[in-house]
């Protein structure tokens, strides 16, 4: 294991032993450890590669690293769209492909992803193989020069980049929409330079679900209104 990955977990364990033990987001947040080391485990005895982290700050100076999204953030957002066998789902800042991959096994009609880092990129594309899906619509390119955000109506953020990068690519988004609905779900909302760049964009934040045991966990909903 990479000395980074080391010593992430450390500090994951440290900061988990600061302050009272036993309340519930402590434990909670043991637990959805406990289940991350379990698939870690299933991941090395398949080839799979969705759960380690990977640092991306010398690929980019507008992100610093990877984790791949909790399954539980997925199962709420996917809960809220509806008719989702016509809907089109696209993680912008893919990563390792874990949300497009469980957005294929939730039956969307199309899913896609974009990923900048082309090591993340060339990972995400293993993983969809080694799991038979498709990736057809999954590119290695900048978010801001993608060109295919019209093919999509639910688009998902797991905060992939700072503000210089969302503003343009929420504008673009937004742009490709005129006239037609599209939802985006922004995870971890309190960062509110990047939530402020898409409402810049014409976006309406029309719900808040939130995680009252793991807060940095929310999702904000926006709307264009189409």
């Amino acid at each position: 294991m990479a000395n980074q990955n080391v010593k992430l977990i450390m500090g994951y364990l440290r900061r988990f032993f600061e302050g009272p033990v036993f309340t519930k987001q402590k434990w909670v947040t043991f637990w959805r450890y406990a289940g991350e080391a379990c698939s870690l485990v299933y991941e090395k005895m398949t080839g799979l590669d969705y759960s380690m982290v990977y640092y991306t700050k010398d690929e980019s100076v507008h992100h610093s690293v990877y984790t791949k999204v909790p399954d539980k953030i997925l199962r709420r957002i996917f809960a809220d769209v509806k008719d989702i066998e016509n809907k089109s789902f696209i993680d912008v800042g893919c990563g390792k492909c874990y949300a497009v991959t469980k957005a294929a096994q939730k039956g969307f009609k199309r899913y896609g992803g974009v990923e900048y880092t082309k090591q993340l990129y060339d990972t995400g594309i293993s993983n969809l193989k080694k799991k038979g899906l498709s990736v057809e619509d999954v590119y290695n390119g900048d978010a801001k020069d993608f060109d295919h955000y019209g093919d999509f109506d639910v688009f998902f953020f797991n905060n992939p980049f700072d503000e210089t990068i969302m503003e343009p690519v929420a504008k673009k988004i937004y742009e490709t929409h005129i006239g037609r609905e599209c939802v985006l779900y922004f995870l971890n909302p309190h960062l509110k330079p990047r939530t402020d760049a898409v409402e810049k964009a014409g976006f309406k934040c029309i719900k808040e679900m939130v995680d009252k045991t793991e807060w940095y966990f929310n999702i904000n909903v926006y709307s264009n209104g189409g």
